[in-house]
């Protein structure tokens, strides 16, 4: 997100010349530590949503020849990585010290509580990836059974014919003809 502050600024500072008035002299405000610091984990909370997004696609895959193990396996250990070291900076933004003013603590205690319903958020996506993730797979599996087991108890009978007149068809390498022994 693009912080247009200065934009607005200047739009507003061109209508008051038009108007004939000198515009306001204007500090803009700075960002404190925890400001920044939040701002940094807020991103890391996106990055996190782009990720479970990308890990429910993989996971919803159920090709047999398609398999995106590796790849899901890869994004699924970043994002356990990522899930607890986002944590970590909560937990210290929590812990460390921020300005006084009723407002500004309000504010603080509200950003907290957002940034842990993002962490929230993206460890129920993590965990509904990985179960649909192992839905697939149990359903793949069942799938393979199943072909498995009809093929063999369809095959069986015909295999059988196949090699009994394979049988017949070649001669006995003890004699020359075909089925007869000496």
């Amino acid at each position: 997100m693009k912080d247009r502050t200065t934009e607005f600024f200047a739009i507003a500072d061109a209508r008051c010349k038009l108007r004939g008035r000198t515009p306001a002299s204007r500090a803009r405000p700075t960002k404190t530590q925890f400001g920044s610091d939040a701002s940094r984990v807020g991103r890391e909370l996106h990055e996190l949503e782009e990720r479970n997004t990308r890990l429910s696609r993989l996971a919803s895959k159920s090709s047999l020849f398609d398999d995106p193990a590796v790849e899901f396996g890869e994004i699924s250990a970043l994002v356990k990585h990522q899930l607890s070291t986002i944590n970590f900076k909560i937990e210290a933004l929590a812990a460390a010290p921020r300005s006084s003013g009723s407002q500004l603590a309000s504010h603080s205690e509200v950003v907290l509580s957002w940034l842990r319903l993002g962490l929230a958020n993206g460890s129920e996506h993590f965990q509904a990836a990985l179960k649909q993730r192992e839905a697939v797979l149990s359903a793949r599996e069942t799938r393979t059974a199943n072909f498995s087991a009809a093929a063999a108890a369809t095959l069986t009978p015909q295999r059988t014919m196949l090699i009994n007149r394979r049988r017949q068809q070649q001669p006995h390498p003890m004699c020359g003809s075909a089925g007869s022994l000496p």
